[in-house]
């Protein structure tokens, strides 16, 4: 069971494309049980999924961002977009876990982050503007969606969009050295200098 979810997951094979290995390899595999499968594993890891995201609310920073994806409805002619949030815990709680919502509304936000006091590094989606105004979530905007604008700016304002830019990479190579000074081995263990 542990090959399928490997192939379909981190290999991204479609459980038919998983049908037909088996059935060279002279396996004879249902499409319909590797799908009981890989529901049934997913009922089984719900606890550690679960434990995962109680981790990531205890962090002081999470950083999250939204990924568009399309997805088949029945009651509809077209594929219609719904959105996988990931949310990603500090140092101390380094976990990342995946948030499925239909749409892009901030209920899925709005939920997920209802226990978090901290700092919230994101992007400038108006949905989050209601987690802000409550006061246990301060908002730390993502530079790399900074950047992206002067960067756009350098064929209309060349001189100023590069100045920005050199900044934006001066404090890029802070952050860098910032993160070998501590020694963090981006596997949760404690920085050498908090010990």
């Amino acid at each position: 069971m542990s090959s399928v979810l490997v192939s379909k997951y981190a290999d991204h094979l479609p459980l038919y494309r998983l049908e037909d290995v088996f059935a060279r390899s002279g396996v004879e595999l249902s499409r319909s049980t590797l799908c009981r499968w890989a529901m049934q594993s997913a009922a089984v890891l719900e606890p550690v999924y679960q434990e995962m995201v109680d981790r990531i609310r205890l962090s002081e920073s999470i950083h999250t961002d939204d990924t568009p994806v399309r997805v088949l409805d029945a009651s509809l002619p077209k594929t219609r977009t719904a959105q996988f949030w990931v949310y990603c815990g500090d140092w101390r709680n380094p976990f990342t876990v995946y948030d499925y919502t239909t749409s892009r509304r901030r209920d899925g936000p709005v939920e997920f982050l209802a226990n978090f006091a901290g700092y919230l590094h994101a992007d400038a989606f108006a949905g989050y503007d209601g987690i802000y105004a409550i006061g246990n979530v301060k908002q730390v905007l993502c530079w790399a969606h900074a950047r992206r604008k002067f960067y756009d700016a350098r064929t209309v304002q060349p001189e100023v969009a590069h100045v920005a830019l050199a900044y934006v990479a001066r404090l890029y190579r802070i952050q860098r050295d910032a993160k070998e000074l501590i020694g963090s081995d981006g596997l949760g263990s404690e920085p050498a200098w908090l010990a």
